[in-house]
């Protein structure tokens, strides 16, 4: 990470990607680590500084997420924001699981890079979006990083 200091990931349900691993690496390179909590139905999420993955719990939905009394970190701090998906496109459109959560939140954090991850075989040609979709700017899998173009570029000159 060039300038980066802190970076939002998410714990895995259902057959996404795992982040544990690049939580460790980010750690060991003195970054900070952030994990999203949902408070109510159809708002921002909150994100909490997480030292270990296995202190997680499972919310109301079964996704792992940080208690309340884990440090909080203001989204507009936040630098990156890695983000899961059932389907994504070359062109930054994400189809998740219908509930909206990290399209409000990327709209109130514009600052921070958007990377979408997930395996190859989910990038397809066009998902459906609408306009309250938000983009990712980078889509990594197993095969590549590629850039999106969907928003500045300035963005991805914060994290190499």
């Amino acid at each position: 990470m060039a300038s980066a200091t802190t970076l939002a990931l998410y714990a895995p349900i259902l057959g996404e990607l795992d982040t544990a691993a690049l939580a460790g690496h980010l750690r060991a390179r003195s970054l900070t680590v952030c994990y999203p909590c949902i408070a109510t139905r159809h708002s921002v999420l909150a994100f909490h500084v997480v030292d270990d993955e296995g202190k997680l719990v499972p919310n109301r939905l079964g996704i792992p997420e940080p208690t309340e009394d884990m440090p909080e970190f203001e989204r507009s701090q936040l630098d990156a924001i890695v983000v899961p998906g059932l389907a994504f496109d070359e062109h930054g459109g994400r189809l998740g699981w219908g509930g909206a959560y990290y399209d409000a939140t990327l709209s109130a954090a514009p600052q921070a890079l958007r990377i979408g991850i997930c395996y190859e075989i989910q990038v397809v040609t066009q998902v459906p979006t609408t306009a309250s979709d938000e983009r990712m700017d980078v889509l990594v899998t197993e095969l590549c990083a590629r850039p999106t173009g969907a928003r500045s570029t300035n963005l991805l000159r914060r994290v190499r």
